[in-house]
């Protein structure tokens, strides 16, 4: 056992002055690994501790991002553009089940309704414009969306929604017009665009209308479904270009 208690380990009974005059031990390139902990770099002829480089801490406090996903963000209120947007598509709006504001909304519809009133327990009919909540109970907005339109109340609607093309209440809305939103939207008195893509769907008889409003904010898609003669001309088409 060594005298130098200050560099051995009693409880292992292994002295790491043995590697004191090891030329990469001198130079700080070689540790001493002892079973269950690792000691420092150190610099023993001189009896001087070589100081270890720690990384440094994050703050931590919380980053936008952090912010934007918390539970208290599933509120984004519309942009103004495409508010204006969305009224010079339906003309007059008839109801927003999901506004802002009760004395300024954004979108000024005949009829409104803010978080206190429950907009998903009143009457739907018309022109609805819909930007809800974007958390878990967004999928009962666009479920009564879609029924309200399916059974005639609704005539025609524009939805402000995330572009979350993996979840089921995505796949709702899969028959009707897309607009997905080139880059990222800024919400409301944001000074940061949000952490992810958007999308505007259309319901309604005036497609073309719908891309001649909004071709400029982003790329237009409709869900195309051939019938069997059609889907048959066009695997035709495909075999005989492999054989040529």
């Amino acid at each position: 056992m060594c005298s130098n208690r200050t560099i051995c380990s009693n409880s292992e009974n292994i002295c790491a002055c043995r590697y004191s005059h090891n030329p990469l031990y001198e130079s700080g390139r070689l540790a001493v690994v002892l079973p269950g902990r690792i000691l420092e770099h150190m610099k023993r002829i001189n009896g001087q501790s070589k100081k270890v480089r720690r990384p440094k801490r994050r703050p931590t406090g919380k980053s936008r991002i952090d912010a934007c996903l918390s539970s208290k963000s599933v509120e984004w209120n519309t942009p103004r553009h495409i508010a204006e947007l969305a009224v010079s598509l339906l003309g007059t709006v008839d109801l927003d089940p999901c506004s802002d504001s009760l004395v300024n909304p954004n979108i000024s519809p005949k009829k409104w309704y803010t978080k206190a009133d429950d907009g998903l327990s009143k009457t739907w009919c018309g022109r609805v414009f819909l930007n809800p909540p974007y958390g878990r109970e967004i999928q009962q907005w666009v479920e009564r969306l879609d029924s309200e339109y399916r059974a005639g109340h609704v005539r025609e609607a524009i939805a402000l929604l995330p572009a979350r093309t993996d979840t089921a209440w995505f796949r709702v809305l899969r028959r009707y017009p897309k607009c997905f939103v080139n880059g990222r939207l800024t919400f409301g008195n944001a000074k940061n665009t949000a952490p992810f893509p958007s999308v505007i769907v259309y319901l309604g008889t005036n497609p073309s209308k719908f891309l001649s409003k909004f071709e400029d904010v982003g790329d237009i898609y409709v869900l195309m479904k051939l019938d069997p003669q059609h889907a048959n001309d066009v695997e035709d088409t495909r075999n005989r270009r492999k054989l040529s």
